[in-house]
């Protein structure tokens, strides 16, 4: 989770690209996951949001592909060989949400779990969930990714991007 408001206080106009942080992070652990897990490929897939800010997405996406994560802050770069050997192409698939996708409209759905799930682990003001997503909630706990060694999820599956 970006805490985009805190961010933009604290940086003003020299405010970081903060979708650039979120996804490197989240290409960091996918490609770990496929690298470790599945030892295969992977594909991305995210929904467009409007042209400038697309092409933004697109051109940290390709950046990340080629140089890997050394630019993004968290405690552990990855080499742009880890992206490279599984993601299947440098390109950001990017698609509209009038185009329905399901995969799309379930990683929504998700997101909106999660981002409350960790703004309760970083004992922060998040809503009450409904039954439907308080159902999901539960549904996603043992998904996270974990500490190898303790089994914790804060700090690697539950993450809050925040200024320092």
């Amino acid at each position: 989770v970006v805490d985009k408001k805190a961010n933009i206080e604290r940086y003003g106009q020299q405010c970081p690209e903060q979708y650039g942080y979120a996804l490197a992070g989240l290409l960091a652990r996918y490609c770990g996951w496929l690298r470790l897990v599945v030892r295969g490929v992977g594909d991305v897939m995210a929904e467009a949001r409007y042209p400038k800010a697309d092409q933004s997405l697109k051109q940290i996406f390709e950046h990340i592909y080629q140089y890997g994560t050394k630019h993004y802050p968290g405690p552990n770069p990855v080499s742009e060989q880890i992206f490279q050997a599984t993601l299947t192409t440098k390109n950001l698939k990017l698609k509209e949400k009038s185009r329905n996708i399901a995969g799309l409209q379930l990683a929504d759905l998700l997101t909106y779990c999660c981002k409350v799930d960790v703004l309760r682990e970083y004992e922060l003001s998040a809503p009450r969930l409904g039954l439907f997503s308080d159902k999901v909630f539960h549904a996603i706990q043992p998904k996270y990714n974990r500490h190898y060694t303790l089994g914790t999820t804060r700090g690697y599956g539950k993450i809050l991007i925040t200024p320092k």
